[in-house]
């Protein structure tokens, strides 16, 4: 699947994509108190979409750069503040390889 053919509230998709931008982890204010987020942009040849690693799973995606081959299983698919396609996704619906 394409990121253009990515709908808003769709749950189900496999996504094949580059990380294009890797924001820096900051701390982020929510009703559970004060949670760091990290953020990521990917990018497919058909357009862009972001995602964000939370709290302990930060570390795991620490040699996730630009460049990086990521696979996205399933999520939800919403959109953010940029009106770019943003997928809601658990750590465990995220695989990637580092570059080397």
């Amino acid at each position: 699947m394409k990121i253009e053919d990515l709908k808003k509230g769709q749950t189900s998709f496999n996504i094949h994509a580059e990380i294009s931008e890797v924001m820096e982890t900051r701390e982020v204010k929510t009703i559970k108190g004060l949670r760091k987020v990290r953020n990521f942009v990917i990018k497919d040849g058909t357009g862009e979409a972001s995602f964000g690693i939370w709290g302990k799973f930060i570390d795991q995606v620490k040699d996730l750069e630009t460049g990086c081959s990521v696979e996205i299983n399933g999520g939800e698919v919403k959109k953010d503040y940029n009106g770019r396609k943003q997928l809601w996704i658990s750590f465990e619906n995220l695989h990637f390889e580092p570059l080397a």
